[in-house]
């Protein structure tokens, strides 16, 4: 017999009764004690979709947000779908509808290709967007953020062919990228046609002449730091490009600061997962789907102050994890 467990990894011998365990399970054999996790492309996407639902006496539409949130493996031509109304202002709790693929796909919209790009005047890029069912609209990159958990492979090959990937708001697609560089380290400078430009050495070892401009517009913080170290050890701090390059290791000394809360944040998640795992074990039992999921997530809690990462979940349940800025801990998964 083993009592609550923590879930933090240890390794335990057991040895039981089969002829107990069996009349336990019902006569089943092994193979109904495994959770099945249905995989599915279409899980975590995101669609609208219109519902005709009952008010008071009479029948209204309302139009939802909807997500994908997992195949039913019941029916295998069925979806789960978390809908939000969109124009509920005191009424924006989710509510579960079952779809068919066939109704997801013709209200989901596919990305077919994309055309061209511009920026707008604040510096943000939008895409022209051809969709599967051949309509064309322009779409802001944040919003294509929200609407995909991966972005579409034709996203990424547009952005990585026409050099999005270090623009501001592109960043974000770099970790769906192949084969992706990382800065390392700036080991020259020059000036070339009027502009400074530094030597900068990647990860794979690769070496290339970047405008300083540049770094400090679409670079991360830590390449700005890099910089900065830089321009220190050369003694560079004077000049009207080099005197923006200064505070940026501030940032890091703020965020060793900023531990101690940040542990404190991830106590109180843990303790939050421990007690959704804990409720759902005694409403549903131990081999539920989501009792499975709600285990994982909360060892994946117990590294995350020691490892970093970030805790999996799908994405109804993350939409559980109160309040809300714990979700920064936690990545939307599809299973």
């Amino acid at each position: 017999m083993m009592g609550d467990g923590d879930l933090d990894g240890d390794l335990y011998f057991t040895l039981w009764d089969r002829e107990l365990v069996d009349s336990a399970v019902g006569g089943h054999d092994d193979a109904c004690l495994r959770v099945e996790v249905l995989k599915d492309s279409l899980i975590n996407s995101a669609f609208q979709f219109t519902k005709t639902v009952p008010c008071g006496n009479i029948y209204k539409s309302v139009d939802y947000d909807g997500v994908v949130v997992k195949k039913l493996k019941e029916y295998p031509s069925t979806y789960l779908v978390q809908g939000t109304k969109i124009h509920g202002k005191n009424d924006r709790e989710p509510e579960y509808f079952d779809f068919a693929r066939s109704e997801i796909l013709k209200g989901r919209s596919m990305v077919r290709e994309v055309i061209c790009h511009k920026k707008t005047k604040g510096g943000l890029t939008k895409f022209l967007i051809r969709w599967e069912d051949k309509t064309e609209s322009w779409e802001n990159i944040s919003k294509i953020h929200n609407m995909f958990s991966e972005p579409p492979e034709s996203i990424l090959d547009y952005a990585s062919g026409h050099d999005l990937l270090n623009h501001r708001d592109c960043q974000w697609l770099k970790q769906f990228m192949t084969g992706s560089s990382t800065l390392v380290e700036v080991i020259g400078h020059r000036d070339y046609q009027g502009n400074i430009e530094v030597c900068c050495r990647f990860d794979n070892g690769d070496e290339e002449w970047t405008s300083v401009k540049e770094i400090l517009r679409d670079g991360d913080k830590d390449d700005r730091i890099i910089l900065e170290k830089y321009a220190m050890k050369e003694e560079l701090r004077k000049g009207r490009v080099w005197s923006h390059i200064r505070g940026f290791w501030l940032d890091t000394t703020q965020d060793l600061l900023c531990m101690e809360d940040r542990s404190n944040e991830i106590n109180l998640l843990r303790q939050h997962l421990y007690n959704m795992y804990k409720k759902n074990t005694e409403k549903c039992g131990p081999n539920d789907e989501e009792t499975v999921i709600l285990g994982r997530a909360y060892k994946q809690s117990n590294d995350l102050e020691k490892n970093g990462g970030k805790v999996k979940l799908p994405w109804h349940l993350y939409y559980k994890i109160q309040p809300k800025k714990y979700r920064k801990f936690v990545d939307i998964t599809g299973v």
